[in-house]
């Protein structure tokens, strides 16, 4: 028997604090659809195929001649993670020198901050020639209902391939620290290498994984304010484990009597 009267499925709202002056502005957490990579802006819908740079070694005769054909724009994963994605964006400079010899660290402005995780903590995980750096995040993530999402790589805004985000499920029901990690090519030869980065540099996407409607909010905070959010991780030695099975979710703010 058809449902016609299919149950309408509740929002989901997923809250980030700050203390930072300016960072909701400038460097805030948003949907991909206002953070479009510009290559797929310009990209058209279409090339004419006798543009094709191996035409006469094609064996497919339309190429020969020429024939309107479709590009990447018309890739339906591509245009679903760009409808669904959230940008995590980088929220200040933050220089990163890694050395020949494996080691890696990081210079940013006051109140950044940044570490690596030993190799010993993951042996196996990446190759040699890729060293670990996490990037501590200044904002606490809350969402008001226990849901997963998904951080992965910014593939379609990181050209360049010699970094790139770890992915990972994450969930803000019950912990709520919001940093990225990431992997980064070691050089060869004698010399280091400096990786550049600045604010508003897309690090990652945030890939919801489920099927209710998204509401995103951005709210700046009190340092007391953010103290008392993370009063958790102050008494309990796993902050997470300790509200599962305390069943204590959601945003102490909001959280109903």
């Amino acid at each position: 028997m058809f449902n016609f009267f299919k149950k309408k499925l509740e929002p989901v709202t997923l809250t980030f604090y700050t203390t930072r002056h300016g960072l909701p502005e400038f460097a805030s957490n948003r949907p991909m659809t206002k953070a479009i990579p510009k290559w797929w802006k310009d990209i058209p819908s279409y090339f004419d195929s006798k543009n094709l740079v191996d035409r006469n070694k094609s064996k497919n005769p339309a190429h020969k001649i020429g024939k309107r054909e479709k590009t990447v724009k018309h890739c339906y994963a591509i245009q679903k993670t760009i409808e669904k994605g959230i940008v995590v964006p980088l929220w200040s400079d933050h220089n990163v020198f890694v050395t020949p010899d494996k080691k890696v660290r990081g210079l940013s402005p006051p109140g950044n901050k940044g570490n690596e995780h030993p190799r010993i903590q993951y042996p196996g995980a990446i190759g040699d020639d890729w060293i670990n750096y996490k990037f501590e995040s200044p904002w606490l993530v809350y969402t008001d209902k226990p849901v997963n999402f998904y951080m992965t790589d910014a593939f379609y805004h990181n050209t360049n391939k010699d970094w790139m985000a770890m992915p990972g499920v994450m969930e803000f029901y019950y912990q709520h620290h919001f940093n990225i990690n990431t992997i980064l090519k070691i050089p060869n030869g004698q010399n280091g290498f400096q990786y550049d980065f600045k604010p508003d540099d897309i690090m990652a996407y945030l890939m919801p994984m489920f099927e209710n409607p998204l509401i995103i909010k951005t709210e700046l905070i009190t340092k007391e304010e953010y103290e008392a959010l993370e009063f958790g991780k102050r008494i309990w030695f796993n902050p997470a484990k300790a509200a599962i099975k305390q069943n204590i979710g959601g945003c102490p703010f909001h959280r109903k009597k």
